[in-house]
């Protein structure tokens, strides 16, 4: 159920293992895709029955287990029935903007892999390094889709918890997919047991303090998209409340009162959704912008 965003320009990394010639019955079709300090590698493959591509991600260790895979490390140990009943919540979701998860599955030589939908396309962090700032009404669309996306997945019983702009693919057609949920958690007890994990960029106030971890929930993934919002319009990251009237000129100031909400200290004082935070940018059109 856990899933990394998949795209061309990702294949990289030093040194790469051999490739295996196939995984849970899938032919593989390039080298791994492999990000430092990541706990997985990816590799674009055929389904043999379908001819079609998808995406594998392999957990790092070859013999680890599901019940070992990236959801233990937030759950309990004993808790594989509860990572099992999570893996099926996801691969039952479908949304356009979410990437699909088909399945996961054990392979004796490799252990846990999980078979996601293959997107060609690149990541918004890749897109925001060569380009620089969108423009507001761009950044705005790429942000609505994303909220989208978060509105099922919080449906789902689902919190997200690295939203970020290496986990928005945006696909040949230019729309938002949202992907990786290796950190993950569900709404109703799993993000509330874990301890707080995330992109400290982009990670709201509770989960960076542990006395805080029962205050994680859907309202953690609106400070994020806040964050990204901001990094988007302007180029650089948003590292401190005071960055917000740094950026007057470059932000329009209905559009820096959304952001501003979105990345309220207490979480109640956010969005009380991702459908309410996307109803407030649908204001924005390209001319207001």
């Amino acid at each position: 159920m856990v899933q990394q965003p998949i795209s061309d320009h990702e294949w990289r990394g030093s040194a790469p293992r051999r490739r295996p010639r196939s995984i849970g019955g899938y032919e593989v079709l390039e080298a791994e895709r492999a990000v430092p300090g990541a706990q997985s590698t990816v590799y674009k493959a055929r389904d043999p029955r379908t001819g079609k591509l998808v995406a594998l991600k392999v957990l790092e260790d070859p013999f680890a287990s599901f019940a070992q895979s990236l959801f233990a490390a937030f759950l309990r140990d004993s808790d594989e029935e509860e990572l099992r009943r999570e893996a099926r919540l996801l691969s039952t979701l479908e949304h356009p903007n979410v990437v699909k998860v088909f399945g996961s599955g054990e392979d004796p030589e490799y252990g846990t892999y999980e078979v996601m939908e293959w997107v060609e396309g690149r990541d918004l962090e890749s897109v925001l390094r060569e380009r620089g700032p969108l423009s507001p009404a761009e950044a705005v669309g790429i942000c609505r889709e994303v909220l989208r996306g978060l509105e099922a997945v919080h449906r789902a019983g689902i919190v997200h918890r690295d939203v970020k702009p290496a986990n928005i693919l945006l696909d040949g057609s230019g729309h938002a997919k949202l992907c990786d949920f290796g950190v993950a958690g569900l709404v109703e007890r799993g993000a509330q047991e874990a301890l707080a994990r995330g992109t400290p960029l982009y990670m709201a106030p509770e989960q960076r303090d542990p006395e805080r971890a029962k205050e994680i929930g859907p309202a953690a993934d609106i400070y994020a998209v806040g964050a990204v919002l901001f990094e988007m319009v302007t180029g650089r990251p948003y590292r401190a409340p005071a960055d917000l009237a740094s950026a007057a000129l470059l932000i329009p100031g209905p559009l820096r009162g959304v952001i501003a909400r979105a990345m309220q200290e207490r979480p109640e004082d956010r969005f009380a959704s991702a459908g309410e935070m996307e109803a407030a940018l649908a204001g924005f059109s390209s001319l207001s912008l």
